[in-house]
């Protein structure tokens, strides 16, 4: 698809298919290839761990810069035309939060200018609002709309960096909130699109990685269960009604990790 010598990374569909968007060091340098004029291969050149934000259009098979600004990690689609991604400044332990739109080619910043570490952002269907952790202090859940006003933000549930996961459902009109790589330290917890709290935290698990159905029925999530006492520390996969309410542990008989 993209058959040239730059280094091209984290590729995401479009929803309708339409689009590709992907990362690439291309536009700081051209080729990796040794043999190629100007490459960069060569002693002391560590190949990149990043670049800028490119979209491949399959109608029209042209290849487009999206912004100047660096990514170090994978974009994401929040609708057909709008591209979401999280710049970071490693040195300052500090990112940003940005929206693309790739037929204008414009960008704009969602997250205020200040010294925030942003991780697992969550976008509501269509890119109307997002939900992420603030990593450093204070640390917190923060909601915005896709202009960047604030929403609402909490400090009551507080995960582990890199330990926070959020679904939002097929209408938009609620998220659940859980943990994600085994650092999950509260039940299920769903809550409306201001983010108030419809229920939660449900303790008949400790919840992580919440997802929902497409059609917005069902609501998914991994449970680690919990016994009087103690946690048994075993995973399994629970399915619940959109609100969270009627939880039904789908793997409980099979008596083994998940």
């Amino acid at each position: 698809i993209t058959s040239d010598g730059a280094i091209d990374m984290w590729p995401a569909w479009s929803p309708d298919g339409r689009r590709l968007a992907f990362v690439s060091g291309r536009a700081d340098c051209a080729s990796w290839m040794p043999d190629d004029p100007n490459s960069c291969a060569g002693i002391g050149n560590a190949p990149r761990t990043g670049g800028n934000l490119f979209v491949l259009d399959f109608q029209t098979e042209q290849i487009q810069q999206v912004g100047q600004t660096w990514l170090s990690s994978a974009p994401t689609w929040v609708s057909n035309l709008q591209v979401a991604y999280t710049s970071q400044d490693d040195d300052a332990n500090v990112s940003e939060l940005w929206l693309a739109n790739v037929q204008s080619g414009t960008s704009r910043r969602v997250s205020e200018a200040e010294d925030e570490l942003i991780l697992s952002p969550a976008w509501a269907p269509g890119g109307a609002r997002v939900l992420y952790q603030r990593a450093n202090e204070p640390r917190g859940l923060v909601m915005r709309d896709s202009s960047g006003e604030l929403v609402a933000d909490t400090d009551q549930y507080t995960f582990a960096r890199y330990g926070f996961a959020a679904a939002w459902s097929a209408a938009g009109d609620m998220i659940a909130l859980a943990g994600q790589n085994g650092l999950c330290p509260y039940g299920l917890i769903v809550a409306r699109s201001d983010l108030s709290v419809i229920t939660g935290p449900l303790q008949n698990a400790r919840a992580c990685s919440p997802s929902y159905s497409p059609d917005g029925r069902w609501l998914a999530y991994a449970g680690i269960q919990q016994r009087v006492g103690y946690d048994d520390g075993r995973l399994d996969l629970y399915v619940a009604q959109p609100n969270g309410y009627g939880a039904t542990n789908l793997t409980g008989s099979l008596r083994g990790e998940i």
